[in-house]
Formats: C-alpha cells, sequence, structure tokens
C-alpha cells in the first residue's frame, strides 16, 4: 500500500483549483451541469467532480464564490488573475469545510499521478519537473562523466 501524501492546505487547493480549471476549460459552461461523480476518467472529470463536491448546494458564501470564481475561469481560461482568484476561493471554502477537505484529499490521493502531476517553476534559470524518473542537470559548463569506464 502506498503510504498517503501529505500535502497542506493551501497545496491542496492548488491542486484543486488546477482540476477545476482544466474542467472549467474542457466542458465550458457545462461544468455546471450533470455534476456527479460518473464524470470522465480523465483529469477534467476529476475536476468536475472536486468542483461539484465543493459547490454542491451553493448555500455558503464559500460554495457560491467557488462557483463564481469557476465562472469566471470558463469565460477567461488564460486569465492568470481569475485563475488565482479561484485558487483562493478553493482555499477559503477547504479552511471551513473540512468535510469537503477530506473528500477533495480522498479524490487527490486516490486519482493517478498522471492527473495530479504538477510542477511550477518561478524565476530565472527556474527548472521544473513532474512525474519524471530522468536525470535533470542544471549549471553552468556542467561535465558529466560515466564512473566506472
Amino acid at each position: 500500500m502506498v503510504e498517503p501524501v501529505t500535502m497542506t492546505l493551501a497545496a491542496l487547493a492548488a491542486a484543486t483549483a488546477h482540476l477545476v480549471g482544466k474542467a472549467a476549460v474542457t466542458f465550458g459552461r457545462e461544468v455546471f451541469e450533470q455534476l456527479t461523480d460518473d464524470a470522465a476518467e480523465d483529469a477534467a472529470g476529476l475536476g468536475r467532480r472536486l468542483l461539484g463536491r465543493m459547490i454542491r448546494g451553493r448555500t455558503t458564501p464559500a460554495e457560491v464564490a467557488v462557483a463564481e470564481a469557476t465562472r469566471r475561469v470558463v469565460e477567461a481560461p488564460d486569465d492568470s488573475d481569475a485563475v488565482a482568484s479561484l485558487r483562493l476561493k478553493i482555499l477559503n471554502l477547504l479552511q471551513g469545510n473540512p468535510d469537503v477537505e477530506a473528500e477533495a484529499r480522498d479524490l487527490l490521493q486516490n486519482a493517478p499521478a498522471s492527473m495530479t502531476a504538477s510542477a511550477l517553476a518561478v524565476g530565472e534559470r527556474a527548472v521544473a519537473v513532474a512525474g519524471s524518473e530522468n536525470v535533470v542537470i542544471t549549471g553552468n559548463d556542467v561535465r558529466l562523466e560515466r564512473g566506472g569506464q
């Protein structure tokens, strides 16, 4: 059995926002329709299931805020401010709802790594790699030598 990965609430919100964003781009306005667990088995489907759980009743201010932020991503998927707003609204919802947080953690922990693996590199000459077993070498004037030959 694989040990569950411990994830901060901010990292959970970021991963959830990433998948909800994929669902918004893939399904457009239809992302709000048929929010069932029968959604496709891909990242957009997982994002749809996460969104469905977070805005199930749309009765709390946090649920409404996530729905509105998702709608903005649907309308402008390349708008980094809209995506950042979605991430923040999801974080706020997760902070105030331990049941939804637990469900989101469960969905992400049980998803194939190919759906949830992502990397972010920030800064000059930064490198980000997700899900690779290859060697990554950075720097100036790097020289590789094979040992034992």
